[in-house]
C-alpha cells in the first residue's frame, strides 16, 4: 500500500513526522484487533506483533526539506497504562535520487488477510482524513492511498501444492511432507495406469502412424512420456487432488488444527482405493481399445 501527498514544508515537518508515527501505531492495533477477535492473541498492547508482520518506509520527496535523513528507530515515550507501556516505533526513511515529487509512503504486509483488514479500517480512513491537511491547501494535491498485491513464491508451485507459512507461523501452519506425497501419489497413479494400460500399448499398437515414436530412443521417448505425463499433472489431477484432499479435510488449515483429520484420512485412503479398483474394472476395455486401435 502506498500513500502520497505534496511536498511537506518546512513548517509542517514534525507534524507530519508525528502523523506518519500515528499510522504504523494504527496498522499495530488494528492487526491486534484482528488477532484477538481471531482468538490468536492476548488483548492489544499484552504482546507484540510477531516480527516482520508489516514494515514500513517513508521515502521523503525530492526536493523537499534538505535536513539529514536519519534511519533506524526513533523511540516514542507514552505514559503507561494497564495494557501500553512506553515502546519504540521503527520510522525508516530512504532518500533515493529517483524520488518523485511527492512524500511516499510504503507499507509491505506479509499477509494478504493483514492488508485487507487495514485497508477496509474506519481507523485508516480517519487518519488518511486527518492527513489531508497536508496537501497545502491544493485540491488537486488531495491525499491518496492505494493497495497493490504482489505474489509471492510460497511453495504451492502455481497453488496445486498445500502453500508454506508466512509471516507468523503460529498462524499458518504448515502442511506436512507425508500429507504433500500421499496428495502426489494419489494425483500421479492414474497418469501411470493411463500410460502402462492405454497410452504405450495404444501407440505401439497403431503401426505405421507412430512409427515415428517407436523409433525413437529409450531416452527420447521417455522424455515424451515425461512431458504429456507432467502436463497432466499440473493442469489437471494435481490440481483436483489438491481441491478433493481440502474439501474432505485432509490438508489445509481444517485438517491440521485436527478438525476433520481422522474422516479426511479415511476418505483419502477410500478414494485411493476407488481409484486402483476403477483401473482393475476398466482394463478389459481398455484392452478392447487397444485391440481396435491394432485392427
Amino acid at each position: 500500500m502506498v500513500c502520497t501527498s505534496k511536498v511537506v514544508s518546512t513548517e509542517q515537518r514534525e507534524d507530519y513526522e508525528a502523523w506518519l508515527t500515528e499510522g504504523k501505531t494504527l496498522i499495530d492495533a488494528v492487526l491486534k484487533d484482528k488477532d484477538c477477535q481471531a482468538g490468536l492473541s492476548v488483548p492489544a498492547g499484552r504482546r507484540p506483533l510477531p516480527e516482520g508482520r508489516f514494515s514500513w518506509v517513508h521515502f521523503p520527496a525530492a526536493g523537499g526539506e534538505t535536513k539529514p535523513i536519519v534511519k533506524g528507530l526513533k523511540k516514542l515515550h507514552r505514559p503507561e497504562s494497564s495494557d501500553d507501556a512506553s515502546r519504540t516505533e521503527s520510522l525508516e526513511h530512504v532518500r533515493h535520487s529517483g524520488a518523485p515529487n511527492c512524500e511516499t509512503v510504503a507499507v509491505v504486509f506479509q499477509r494478504q488477510d493483514d492488508m485487507e483488514r487495514w485497508t477496509h479500517s474506519n481507523r485508516r480512513a480517519e487518519w488518511l482524513k486527518r492527513g489531508e491537511r497536508f496537501n497545502g491547501g491544493d485540491p488537486e494535491g488531495a491525499l491518496k492511498a492505494r493497495a497493490n498485491v504482489i505474489d509471492l513464491d510460497d511453495g504451492s508451485l502455481g497453488g496445486w501444492l498445500p502453500a508454506t507459512a508466512t509471516g507468523d507461523s503460529q498462524h499458518a501452519p504448515v502442511v506436512p511432507s507425508w500429507k504433500v506425497y500421499v496428495a502426489v501419489v494419489l494425483a500421479q497413479y492414474p497418469i501411470y495406469e493411463l500410460n502402462m494400460l492405454l497410452f504405450m500399448p495404444g501407440l505401439e499398437a497403431a503401426g505405421d502412424s507412430t512409427a515415428w515414436f517407436m523409433g525413437l530412443t529409450q531416452p527420447a521417448r521417455g522424455a515424451v512420456v515425461q512431458s504429456w505425463s507432467s502436463a497432466m499433472a499440473v493442469f489437471i489431477t494435481l490440481p483436483l487432488a489438491q481441491k478433493l484432499l481440502r474439501w474432505y479435510g485432509f490438508m489445509g488449515a481444517k485438517g491440521i488444527e485436527g478438525g476433520g483429520t481422522a474422516l479426511g484420512a479415511a476418505l483419502t485412503a477410500g478414494t485411493a482405493a476407488a481409484s486402483v479398483g476403477g483401473f482393475w474394472l476398466m482394463k478389459p476395455h481398455i484392452d478392447a481399445i487397444v485391440v481396435a486401435i491394432s485392427s
